[in-house]
């Protein structure tokens, strides 16, 4: 989103959606936990890199948080 200063303040939150004719009650949360995961990080992380070597620190910095995650959903 590239509004200006006022237009993102009026954000508040943010929503993703999964449907598919594969999941029900068996696969749910192995479905939907990881892309909410990446989701999120999307949506609470940083702004987007402006480089190829911002990028990939912000990368490299997802993944450690993704991995960190990861390990607390399998507990």
């Amino acid at each position: 989103f590239l509004g200006d200063v006022a237009q993102k303040s009026l954000i508040s939150g943010a929503e993703a959606a999964m449907w598919s004719e594969y999941v029900d009650e068996s696969n749910l949360h192995a479905r939907l936990w990881p892309r909410a995961s990446a989701a999120a990080e999307r949506f609470w992380s940083s702004a987007l890199p402006t480089s190829a070597e911002k990028a990939a620190q912000v990368v490299a910095e997802a993944r450690y948080r993704l991995d960190e995650h990861h390990c607390r959903m399998r507990r």
